[in-house]
């Protein structure tokens, strides 16, 4: 210890400072370790908040899904749809395997064995025997069985049946729908097929599909009706589809041409290849034989070079050989090039 007073008192100064200083970087610790204390467990709760309002999501979200993607019966909007379910569930009930210990002692095992036979799928509703039956019968009164062609009365010719569960409060039913067909003599025996697809569009509605189909039909009739005049036309138009179907498949294909250029030789080249289809030519025989013989044809006459000519000249060859061979086989490839 200094003897000096001053030195002393200035001593002791200094280590009442530093214990201060040390005390307040205590202090100061403390409080830094409070406030990650703090922060760590309100980022612990927010963590947990976040995993219970994640639940909470999926489960709604599931609930959602079941919602809409689940059993029709989560989605029934009337008492007919009601009942048709309570009806698919029986079905689906007298179809479920029976275990023995279920079954009551004495009864007779003929349910089971029918149980057993009885097929899968859903089946006749008219069937139902068990079921009441009410029938309801469509049928055209006096005045709307008059033909919009004629004006004659159009003949009943028959009649379409269909049948429908209905559920009633405490049972259900079976109704019996019985629509009657008409048709007008008269106009059969005639054969006025344009003016009865006019009569049947003014029944239909204006934007109903089949109005839509017969009003084109009508408006193509001209078309339609060629080939019964002109036997050189076909009943139809098919070749010309599959001519067509084939460019569109190719569509892609022409996407990688190159060029103006390129395209115009794909387009040749596919008019040539379905020329070739089109009078049962092989293409391959007919390109081949084709570019040996065209450096040296006459550009005057190109237009034998086409594949009905080409056949027609070929088939006359192959006559001529068959004449002097009689051995050779009898098809275009043996041809040799021109």
């Amino acid at each position: 210890m200094p003897e000096d007073p001053a030195t002393l008192k200035a001593s002791l100064l200094a280590a009442l400072a530093e214990r201060d200083r040390e005390q307040q970087h205590a202090e100061a610790q403390e409080a830094l370790a409070r406030e990650k204390s703090a922060l760590a467990a309100q980022q612990g709760k927010r963590a947990d908040d976040l995993y219970l309002q994640t639940l909470r999501l999926q489960l709604e979200l599931e609930r959602y899904k079941q919602w809409y993607y689940g059993p029709r019966a989560d989605r029934l909007q009337s008492s007919g749809e009601l009942g048709q379910v309570l009806l698919n569930f029986g079905e689906q009930l007298e179809q479920t395997p029976v275990h023995p210990e279920d079954v009551a002692a004495g009864t007779a095992p003929a349910t089971e064995g029918r149980r057993g036979q009885r097929r899968r799928g859903r089946r006749a509703l008219a069937s139902f025997e068990n079921l009441p039956v009410t029938t309801q019968v469509y049928e055209l009164q006096g005045k709307e069985r008059a033909c919009p062609c004629c004006g004659g009365e159009r003949q009943e010719i028959g009649a379409e049946e269909s049948w429908q569960i209905e559920y009633l409060p405490g049972r259900f039913e079976r109704i019996q729908h019985v629509r009657k067909k008409y048709a007008c003599t008269r106009c059969e025996a005639s054969g006025d097929k344009p003016q009865k697809l006019l009569g049947w569009k003014e029944q239909l509605l204006p934007k109903h599909p089949m109005a839509e189909a017969v009003n084109y039909t009508l408006g193509q009739w001209n078309e339609l009706t060629v080939f019964c005049s002109d036997g050189a036309v076909p009943i139809d138009n098919n070749v010309s589809e599959r001519e067509m179907k084939r460019v569109v498949l190719n569509r892609k294909n022409s996407l990688f041409v190159g060029n103006p250029r390129g395209g115009r030789t794909a387009a040749i080249l596919a008019t040539l290849t379905s020329t070739c289809r089109r009078h049962q030519v092989d293409p391959q025989l007919y390109l081949t034989q084709l570019l040996m013989n065209l450096p040296s044809w006459p550009v005057h006459d190109l237009d034998a070079c086409l594949p009905d000519q080409w056949k027609l000249r070929h088939a006359a060859r192959l006559a001529t050989l068959n004449q002097h061979n009689p051995t050779a086989p009898d098809n275009l490839s043996s041809l040799p090039a021109e």
